[in-house]
């Protein structure tokens, strides 16, 4: 099964209502596992109350879910409460911890089911929170890029792929973790449509290679600045040979960021788009612009002041051949 509808259909199960089947008296089938010792009306009573805060939990999780997935990337991080969607799954279990004291075979089962589903909604709140780390850092790494604060992007941005990096690794934890979920015994349960939520999840999958692309392609133009700021020191000093060094350096940064954008356009989606085209224009030029005015300086150092102002004419057009705006 993809990934996507791993999460897809597993965070359905979590989603409002499924332990909404717990609120009813016990069946035929619990009546007849019914052991000495066990009360099944009590058990109910907490199984209802256990319902009601996975319900919680999972429109909690449903409607945050909603906010990334829906989010447009210029706007800027992302608000995230995962102490509220704990709370419920606490709360959660401790009903079914209260249930089991008077608790039938048929209610145990039941119990079983509903602990599988409170560690899955942990884990699945743990990658969120976590996704959510990585996104809000790569559009600051992107704020300090526009401030022209490149050290301090770089340092941000780098701390974005390594959130990212988790939260892809988690996802995978989570797909396990469903594929090792019992299916079955959610036939004790009733069903709800949560149709808009498994849409939710599929643009959040589709989303993390996108902040990945982002935070890895500003992190190298950033380090392609800092480059191309010792460069302009350089060359102000007539260092020339130096100079030429540190405009290689940053030209191998800016066609690294390039690339990384390029390969994301395609697959990009609507609300970081056009970003990522912009980024994609904007490296291109940082790139043919650094690698005219090498040229330019080497032409100097030889002496060939024509072709120095041809490659110096050209950088010029390869700076403004795009525009950036926040």
């Amino acid at each position: 099964m993809e990934r996507r509808q791993y999460l897809g259909a597993t965070l359905s199960v979590l989603s409002a209502g499924v332990l909404s089947g717990c609120a009813g008296g016990t069946s035929s089938s619990e009546e007849a596992t019914t052991t000495k010792g066990s009360e099944p009306e009590k058990a109910a009573k907490h199984l209802e109350e256990a319902g009601s805060a996975l319900e919680s939990a999972g429109e909690q999780l449903s409607e945050e879910s909603e906010n990334l997935s829906e989010s447009e990337f210029q706007d800027g991080g992302i608000d995230f409460n995962p102490a509220k969607i704990y709370n419920y799954l606490d709360e959660a279990e401790s009903e079914l911890d209260a249930a089991e004291k008077y608790a039938t075979e048929e209610q145990q089962r039941q119990i079983d089911s509903g602990r599988e589903y409170i560690g899955f909604g942990r884990k699945a709140t743990e990658f969120m929170d976590i996704l959510v780390e990585g996104y809000s850092l790569t559009y600051s790494g992107l704020t300090y890029f526009q401030s022209e604060r490149y050290t301090d992007a770089a340092e941000e941005l780098e701390a974005a792929e390594r959130e990212l990096g988790e939260a892809d690794d988690l996802l995978s934890v989570v797909q396990d973790r469903t594929d090792q979920l019992d299916t079955e015994k959610l036939d004790d349960f009733d069903q709800v449509d949560v149709e808009t939520l498994q849409i939710d999840l599929t643009s959040i999958d589709e989303l993390i290679p996108v902040l990945e692309a982002l935070a890895a392609g500003l992190r190298e133009m950033s380090l392609g600045m800092v480059d191309f700021l010792q460069a302009e020191e350089h060359l102000d000093a007539e260092e020339l040979a130096r100079a030429q060094e540190y405009l290689d350096m940053a030209s191998e940064h800016f066609g690294t960021s390039e690339s990384i954008f390029r390969r994301q356009e395609g697959d990009s989606p609507s609300s970081v788009k056009s970003t990522i085209i912009e980024l994609t224009c904007y490296a291109g030029s940082l790139k043919d612009g650094s690698e005219h005015l090498s040229r330019a300086v080497g032409a100097i150092v030889d002496g060939d002041n024509e072709l120095a102002r041809e490659e110096r004419d050209k950088a010029s057009q390869a700076f403004n051949k795009c525009e950036f705006d926040s």
